[in-house]
């Protein structure tokens, strides 16, 4: 008896252990939401304090390893910071935070850090279109070097050129330009998968069906075997014809040429309230 019982006791112990939570093997989502929260805290309790950005750019630093989810609402704020206190400003930070936002496309993140980049890092051509060729956009990148200090001034450069080739659907152009600079995104997980989507987004505003050759153009993806494994990884839908010749985008609001109609309800009551407004 008094063996079983121990027997009994060990049992009891073990599903004791089993059923507690183990810190080590916390799912991702919940140490995602972790970080978030604490780097939310961070912030309210150190609100414009140039002096507490360090946990921040941590962040930042694991946003880009994977580590973390993008979160632009704390990236915004240390962009915030950096052009309050350009002297706190790390280049190599700025250059990370446009290139996330970059890959968050079509969303405006882009768009508003671009107005937050510190002084001490603004090109003299930050307010040109980027319209020339590669070649030029290099040249030019060159030369604002010297005058905004450093490799990191024609990073940020380029940076802005890819934005606005990517804003303006010169897809073209922007993977000219990113070919040429290759080594800036080494680091930034699935970047490339991020761009290919936003102009995956952009073909289906305008397309019900595109050619697989067209679309291997626009998303330099030159291997039918790589092409058709992105369309089902992106998730839009996309279904490629028994040729294999061509794809077949569902139909949505932006590339329907379908009058849409929309039924609205009103009230007795309200009506009689618009009508007592006029006088007959």
């Amino acid at each position: 008896i008094k063996h079983s019982s121990t027997l009994l006791l060990k049992l009891v112990q073990t599903i004791d252990r089993m059923a507690q939570p183990n810190p080590s093997s916390a799912s991702s989502p919940d140490k995602y939401a972790q970080l978030r929260e604490a780097m939310e805290i961070h912030i309210e309790e150190n609100l414009y304090d140039e002096n507490k950005l360090q946990p921040l750019e941590d962040y930042v630093n694991k946003q880009v390893a994977g580590e973390a989810l993008y979160d632009f609402d704390s990236n915004a704020y240390l962009m915030k910071m950096y052009s309050l206190y350009p002297s706190k400003a790390k280049r190599d930070i700025v250059v990370k935070l446009l290139l996330k936002a970059l890959m968050n496309l079509p969303e405006s993140d882009f768009t508003s850090l671009i107005y937050m980049i510190p002084i001490t890092m603004q090109s003299k051509v930050v307010d040109q279109a980027p319209k020339q060729a590669s070649a030029t956009s290099s040249s030019s990148a060159s030369a604002s070097t010297s005058a905004t200090g450093g490799s990191s001034a024609k990073e940020i450069e380029v940076i802005l050129n890819l934005g606005q080739y990517l804003e303006d659907c010169e897809f073209e152009l922007f993977w000219k330009e990113y070919g040429a600079h290759g080594k800036l995104f080494g680091k930034f997980k699935n970047f490339e998968f991020e761009i290919r989507r936003y102009i995956c987004q952009m073909v289906q505003a305008v397309y019900q069906t595109i050619s697989l050759s067209f679309l291997s153009e626009l998303l330099q993806l030159d291997n039918d075997k790589d092409l058709k494994s992105f369309i089902q990884k992106v998730d839009l839908a996309w279904t490629v014809n028994a040729d294999g010749n061509e794809v077949t985008i569902p139909k949505t609001d932006e590339n329907s040429n379908e009058v849409q109609r929309a039924t609205q309800f009103i009230s007795t009551d309200s009506m009689n309230q618009i009508l007592a407004t006029f006088s007959f």
